[in-house]
């Protein structure tokens, strides 16, 4: 099962497993060192080591910790906190020349308790990998491998360049303008008291469906684009966009993301109903305008509820969007004790766009911005499972960010890393890559010479200031 394959809830419990095990581990050798084999203490360490990898071989076939260049790997996930906090462990493989340990899912208690009686010796002369490996032969232990192998991904050099699709860029900006074609329509025929009808928004959101299956990456860069004149329906489709790639992350299937994103496509319809005066007014509201405001989640659930054939989620988040995962939002009810799960997703995916958007009445935020503050609301306005999730998602400088990097190069951050999310994938900014199909550089890429990164951000910065269009290095015209 690769990292992909998974979803987000599973991923975590994966990460928070193999931290567990790197925990039990050496406190098992500890203990077996300070106790009788037999004592309660250091049977009850084993125990626990025992049953963490059978709940981690439920997800997979074999259980590998890496050690390169004094970082740890679970797989191909960097453990940067461990590979600090278990410093002595990792040195009692580096000073034997290990740089892998495989678990089998046949590994049983006696193999683990020679394992760790031949990896509580101190290291000295003749305790490189091979005689560590012929010990383990030795008593039989067949099931806990050692090797000299590190990350295939992480050589010399770097990685194989990625490269600019022109033809997947196109397709994405069909969907992407399509999309808004139908959420204008739809809006305009609301305003006008005129039916709609769902085929449409069903035919969009399939589409893009179909390419957040794909993992396709531009489209994702699309959101970045905020038309400033049509905001509504810009913002319509930025959310619907956000919302699929947040729920392909959490593992929901076709026909779950279908029902969500037409319910994210049309969770602020009822804005039809709201004064232009109101909605575009540049100072504060007064109490009264809030209340108006405030109306079109009811507005919206009314509006949807006439529409043949809506389903019951798209009244829920219509209504739900702004009531918060605590319910201190609005619209004020007493029936409701939660909000829907789907409701609670589109409500992250609605502040984040709306924030990062140039509106009357506030400037753009920068996306790292928005991040922190999603991560400082979480448990209180926003689902605390769904904010990770969507910090995972987006990563600390979401896909349209421009980025200072250490050697003072300037970048737009192109499409994050789910493993490394403070390493992203990002595009050279200069006065040709906007108007040609650049290459992407991954700021996990290694320097052949120090063996450090090449490349790494140490700030984001307004794009505004610098003059520079993000949208330009996602969409162009031709």
């Amino acid at each position: 099962m690769t990292e992909k394959s998974i979803s987000f809830f599973v991923h975590q419990n994966l990460h928070s497993l193999a931290r567990r095990l790197l925990k039990q581990i050496p406190a098992a050798i500890k203990k077996g060192q300070l106790y009788p084999l037999d004592h309660p203490y250091f049977v009850h360490s084993l125990q626990l080591v025992q049953e963490t990898l059978t709940a981690l071989f439920k997800y997979r076939s074999e259980v590998t910790f890496n050690m390169v260049e004094n970082e740890l790997y679970f797989g191909d996930l960097a453990l940067v906190e461990d590979s600090i906090n278990q410093r002595q462990f990792i040195e009692k493989f580096e000073q034997r020349n290990i740089s892998s340990l495989t678990f089998l899912p046949g590994v049983t208690r006696e193999e683990l308790l020679g394992f760790m009686q031949i990896l509580g010796r101190e290291a000295g002369d003749g305790s490189e990998a091979a005689t560590v490996m012929n010990k383990i032969r030795e008593k039989n232990i067949t099931n806990i491998q050692l090797g000299t192998v590190i990350l295939s991904e992480i050589t010399e050099g770097g990685r194989e360049p990625v490269k600019f699709d022109s033809l997947a860029r196109r397709q994405a900006q069909g969907v992407f303008f399509g999309s808004i074609r139908v959420i204008k329509q739809i809006i305009n025929e609301v305003e006008n008291n005129q039916k709609f009808s769902l085929d449409k928004v069903r035919h969009v959101v399939s589409d893009i469906v179909g390419m957040v299956n794909k993992d396709d990456k531009y489209l994702l860069g699309l959101t970045t684009i905020k038309n400033y004149d049509e905001y509504t329906y810009n913002h319509s489709v930025n959310v619907a966009v956000l919302s699929l790639y947040l729920g392909q992350l959490l593992g929901l299937n076709r026909e779950q993301l279908s029902l969500l994103g037409e319910a994210a496509m049309l969770h602020d319809v009822g804005k039809v109903r709201i004064p232009n005066e109101i909605l575009n007014k540049q100072g504060l509201l007064t109490p009264t305008e809030w209340q108006v405001m405030e109306s079109h989640t009811v507005e919206g659930a009314e509006i949807l509820n006439k529409v043949a054939g809506i389903n019951s989620v798209s009244l829920a988040v219509a209504f739900e969007h702004h009531l918060h995962y605590d319910l201190s939002g609005y619209p004020k009810t007493e029936r409701l004790k939660e909000v829907n799960l789907l409701s609670r997703l589109v409500t992250i995916c609605d502040v984040y766009d709306a924030a990062t958007s140039l509106r009357v009445y506030h400037a753009p935020i920068l996306p790292a911005k928005v991040i922190a503050l999603i991560i400082s609301k979480k448990g209180t306005f926003f689902d605390p499972v769904l904010a990770k999730a969507f910090v995972q998602m987006m990563g600390v400088y979401p896909v349209g960010s421009l980025v200072r990097l250490d050697n003072q190069e300037q970048a737009v951050v192109y499409a994050n890393n789910l493993n490394n999310i403070l390493r992203p994938k990002v595009i050279l900014v200069s006065p040709e890559t906007a108007e040609q199909d650049p290459d992407i550089v991954d700021l996990e890429e290694i320097a052949s010479q120090s063996k450090g990164f090449k490349r790494s951000i140490v700030e984001a910065l307004a794009p505004q200031a610098f003059k520079i269009e993000v949208t330009k290095y996602f969409y162009n015209k031709r």
